[in-house]
């Protein structure tokens, strides 16, 4: 991208030897062009994860010797790798794992022993993702973990000699017989994107009536993405009779490099129109009542809540903005400790969020409070590094002057998120009443005890 700084590649075979040039290509820290995975056991190969080829990135091999990059070994079909199968010793590859709409698997060894014992345990358990967590030195022994949309996760131990396969502890003991489905799903964009993501629909969707319904935008923006699992806090939203859809917007990672920089310089702009797009296609489907829709998120999420609320007022009957920036001037500049990069070197803010002031104030929340039509609700934190606090400091006071109606939840000892039980219990327990005032979904469900769901912004 224009403006960035670069990642050189260079290569020595020990350390009485000069380096090599190898490559070099712009820097991106939410997709790079190469990913370097492990050596072989003579150390002559890496295994590398690269972009050159194709944008959702393939497994190669690269030759330290000659100093090449051999052909792809593997490239997947749709979604990105996000993990590689290695051997018990680390030095051989047995498979990848690539995540399109759910996790799936794909063999080098097709066959072979590990394989097999994958697709084994998948019979044993239909419907869920198994991951083998660890094996013993002789492979004999392993630690697995089963989990869905509707399961926290239980950890089993499987004994091949034995024969066996032992429940060993429960992530959480959820009623799962009263957890929702998570579907995946995909509508096209105003300019032809094809925008993938997913829905969950509470008990009261089954009449076939649109339902009360939350779009729930993910932190970061770049190269963080939604995927299907279970979700507590998702869970939580349904029960209380919203649908939640989350939608991986452009910018978002696991579709490829030109799907993340498609969202550069794009907030409120188009990755905004991307959870509007969205919303419009969640009514048109019948799933979503239009007089009943809200946006909530936390971090990036949050600052979308704004984004929403001041740019497409007439969309939501309400949202919560939970640690969301306010103002795009700031939202780089003052990150806080969590800033590994001084003030000289790449921040991001000019090549991801806008290249001038005008530009960002444009879409910056705080500039354009007066355009709020609906009631919000806004939680801070007092220590938070990177959405600081003076996001809220300054948007506070225009919310106030144009009258607007907001409730509103500051911690003083909290940061980027709520961390501890007592005040994320709080928090929960005014995001209730909140949406029940102003979605006022019609639900006949018994709910048990409060439990601590802990969601850290991400």
């Amino acid at each position: 991208m224009e403006g960035a700084m670069v990642n050189t590649w260079q290569h020595r075979p020990d350390d009485k030897s000069g380096w090599a040039h190898v490559a070099q290509f712009p820097m991106n820290p939410y997709a790079e062009m190469w990913t370097p995975l492990f050596f072989n056991r003579d150390g002559r190969f890496l295994y590398v994860l690269s972009r050159e080829e194709n944008d959702r990135g393939a497994v190669h091999v690269f030759d330290t010797d000659t100093l090449t990059l051999g052909p792809a070994l593997f490239v997947p079909p749709e979604g990105e790798v996000v993990s590689v199968i290695a051997s018990r010793d680390g030095y051989t590859v047995r498979g990848v794992v690539y995540e399109s709409d759910k996790a799936h698997y794909h063999w080098f060894e097709e066959g072979a022993d590990r394989a097999k014992l994958q697709a084994s345990i998948e019979a044993a358990f239909p419907g869920m993702e198994i991951t083998f967590v660890s094996f013993s030195d002789d492979e004999k022994v392993a630690l697995i973990h089963v989990g869905s949309d509707r399961e926290a996760g239980v950890y089993f131990v499987l004994d091949r000699s034995a024969g066996s396969l032992v429940q060993f502890k429960r992530v959480r003991e959820v009623p799962t017989p009263l957890m929702r489905p998570m579907e995946p799903i995909q509508f096209i964009s105003r300019d032809g994107l094809t925008i993938h993501g997913y829905l969950t629909r509470p008990w009261t969707a089954e009449s076939g009536q649109p339902v009360p319904m939350i779009v729930n935008p993910h932190g970061g923006p770049f190269g963080v993405r939604d995927s299907w699992g279970f979700n507590s806090e998702v869970q939580f939203l349904a029960s209380r009779g919203y649908a939640v859809l989350q939608i991986n917007y452009r910018g978002s990672g696991g579709y490829g490099q030109d799907y993340v920089e498609k969202g550069a310089r794009q907030w409120g702009r188009e990755m905004q129109h991307d959870l509007t797009d969205g919303v419009k296609w969640a009514i048109a489907e019948g799933i979503a009542d239009e007089d009943r829709v809200a946006i909530y998120g936390a971090s990036y999420g949050g600052y979308a809540t704004l984004a929403g609320l001041t740019l497409t007022p007439e969309l939501y009957a309400c949202g919560i903005n939970y640690v969301g920036a306010s103002d795009l001037e700031i939202t780089f500049k003052n990150r806080g400790a969590d800033a590994f990069m001084n003030s000289k070197d790449y921040d991001g803010r000019d090549i991801w969020v806008g290249a001038t002031q005008e530009y960002r104030d444009a879409t910056s929340p705080v500039n354009l409070v007066a355009n709020i039509q609906v009631p919000s609700f806004h939680a801070y934190g007092q220590k938070d590094p990177r959405v600081v606090i003076d996001h809220w400091e300054r948007l506070e006071p225009e919310l106030k002057k144009h009258g607007k109606i907001y409730e509103s939840m500051v911690e003083k000892k909290q940061g980027h998120g709520f961390r501890d039980a007592e005040t994320s219990v709080g928090f929960y327990g005014r995001v209730e009443p909140f949406f029940a005032k102003y979605l006022t979904p019609e639900v006949d469900i018994q709910i048990g005890e409060s439990e601590v769901m802990q969601m850290p912004a991400r």
